[in-house]
């Protein structure tokens, strides 16, 4: 996941139209319709919008920008590298040193401090009974 947002943030980088094309549409999506009072409609020039027409012009803008530019492509190839490192990082990837063959190692994280107060309060408990 990593690799991919790597690559799709060098790509961004390396093609700023794409770049300012999405912060636009980003703003836009921002200041038309997640910020914006939902009592208040929006008025364009004395025309007067309900949230289901902004809504709608929002969505045909993006598709519009993003399939008929060269931002959609942009997007798609740079995803298609990345995923193709991430499959090339799968393949070659070397699971051997995933497992670990000592138990005490497993225990040593943050959990082992619950779990061990947990089993030595278990086990005080018993001994009090017997």
């Amino acid at each position: 996941m990593t690799l991919l947002a790597i690559v799709l943030a060098v790509s961004l980088i390396s093609h700023p139209f794409s770049l300012i094309t999405l912060l636009s549409l980003l703003s836009a999506w921002l200041f038309l319709y997640t910020f914006r009072p939902s009592d208040q409609p929006l008025v364009v020039m004395g025309r007067t919008f309900s949230d289901r027409e902004t809504l709608g012009i929002l969505i045909l803008v993006t598709v519009v920008v993003v399939f008929l530019t060269s931002v959609g492509s942009l997007l798609i190839s740079a995803t298609m590298v990345g995923l193709a490192i991430v499959c090339v990082h799968g393949a070659f990837r070397d699971p051997e040193d995933l497992f670990m063959d000592e138990q005490e190692g497993g225990g040593a994280g943050l959990f082992s401090l619950i779990g061990g107060s947990a089993a030595a309060a278990a086990g005080n408990s018993m001994m009090s009974r017997v």
